[in-house]
């Protein structure tokens, strides 16, 4: 038994030791960007409010709390987003070695790739709300109301919304990989793009705002992505086949 162990010790405890230490950096990475993102939140909230510009609008917090959360949240966000990338790259730096100069490389255009359509959707997010918001306002106001909003709910909106048109922004990566890899094909999505559009909607429509407007300005960009997808494997036409 202890003979067994140790072999398995000598056999994965590099691998191990590799993964231990890339996951320390991360966590050390990630504790300073929070501690920064903490002592920054003031600055970030005074940007956005003054990039938004909102009319007749109060921004208002409603307990004396209330600001040290919002910048634990900030914090938290700013964290994250800036660790992804480096922990992908840890995780395709860990990879290396075990694959093919061929695999590694077609894994590895996906990092900046995928970052580029996050910062991307993000501020296209952005923008959407930025509209959105001012014409929300205004309709409000248009109907007697006083526009009153709490600084949590809207930062969160505003950061949730941005986020996951980020994330719905690396469709295209997704859809590549899986044609590169002949895991489907391009026929496949020409056949159900229907399907796709239908999909896009729903998923846009659970975003803020729920307006008409906004709705149209956030899908179109999303199926604009997934025809180019489909064009750029139309005029690359490389693929991956790791059975043979």
């Amino acid at each position: 038994m202890s003979g067994k162990v140790d072999k398995i010790i000598k056999d994965y405890g590099p691998y191990l030791n590799d993964i231990w230490r890339r996951v320390y950096y991360i966590a050390i990475f990630f504790i300073i960007l929070f501690i920064i993102g903490f002592f920054s939140a003031g600055y970030v909230i005074k940007f956005f409010i003054t990039a938004f510009h909102l009319k007749d609008v109060v921004i208002a917090v409603t307990s004396p709390l209330q600001f040290l959360d919002v910048s634990v949240d900030i914090a938290l966000f700013l964290a994250i987003f800036v660790t992804t990338p480096f922990a992908l790259y840890q995780f395709y730096a860990f990879l290396k070695p075990a694959v093919s100069k061929k695999e590694f490389k077609a894994l590895f255009w996906t990092l900046p790739l995928s970052f580029f359509l996050f910062a991307l959707g993000f501020a296209y997010g952005f923008f959407t709300l930025y509209w959105g918001l001012q014409m929300l306002a205004s309709l409000n106001v248009s109907f007697g109301l006083q526009n009153i909003w709490d600084i949590g709910l809207f930062l969160s909106q505003l950061a949730i919304t941005a986020a996951l048109l980020g994330v719905i922004f690396q469709f295209p990566i997704i859809m590549s990989i899986f044609l590169k890899f002949q895991l489907v094909d391009r026929e496949f999505l020409v056949k159900k793009r229907r399907v796709a559009y239908v999909f896009i909607i729903i998923i846009v429509s659970l975003l803020p705002p729920t307006d008409g407007v906004s709705l149209l300005i956030m899908s179109v960009p999303l199926v604009a992505l997934y025809e180019l997808t489909i064009l750029y494997d139309r005029l690359t036409n490389k693929h991956y086949n790791f059975n043979k």
